[in-house]
């Protein structure tokens, strides 16, 4: 049975995710960190931010795409001897959340890998017991998002107010040396949090 669902995401200023259906950064620290984390375990994405991929399947994982205009469970250039031995070359469509976690039920992880109506789903029906957060902190990036707002995407639920129930921050991070080197105006920050309740 799975012990860990977490969801992974990166947010800048005012909570902003995207930029449309594009991500509005590129971070090579955030991608070491989003390989490192989620190899070996099931990610799940939602359509639109799966084929938004640049490459995809994402390899050494076992990548679970939801959409529920799917009128069942298809495998889709299904690459896999195994659901436990994830490789290059595969991923399944799966056309509801609670059956995508049936089918990973023997990972002890899950990964919720978004987009922001997946997130708002798993976390507000309280499916996530852990949170992987990257921090980005750029002043440009903040600049650019206030002189067009609507442009961009921000996390579908009120982070501040929903980190301050129930959940604890946990000690995570990198030593220094093993992070690439980011563009000198970005800042990245990685965050762990744990449910307590």
């Amino acid at each position: 049975m799975t012990k860990e669902i977490a969801a992974i995401f990166a947010v800048g200023p005012n909570d902003v995710i995207g930029i449309k259906d594009k991500m509005p950064w590129h971070l090579k620290q955030d991608f070491y960190h989003f390989k490192k984390v989620t190899k070996g375990y099931p990610c799940l994405f939602g359509a639109t931010t799966f084929y938004g991929l640049p490459k995809y399947p994402l390899p050494d994982r076992l990548n679970v795409v939801l959409d529920n205009t799917k009128p069942d469970l298809i495998s889709a250039n299904f690459g896999y001897g195994d659901i436990n031995t994830p490789c290059r070359g595969g991923y399944v469509i799966i056309n509801n959340f609670d059956c995508a976690l049936d089918y990973c039920n023997n990972f002890e992880k899950v990964f919720v890998c978004g987009g922001a109506a997946i997130y708002k789903y798993a976390l507000e029906n309280n499916l996530v017991n852990t949170l992987y957060i990257t921090r980005v902190i750029s002043p440009n990036l903040w600049e650019q998002i206030k002189k067009a707002p609507d442009d961009y995407v921000r996390f579908p639920i009120d982070l501040h107010k929903y980190l301050s129930e129930d959940w604890v921050r946990v000690p995570f991070e990198y030593k220094e040396e093993d992070l690439p080197e980011e563009n000198d105006d970005i800042t990245v920050q990685f965050q762990k949090w744990r449910k307590i309740k």
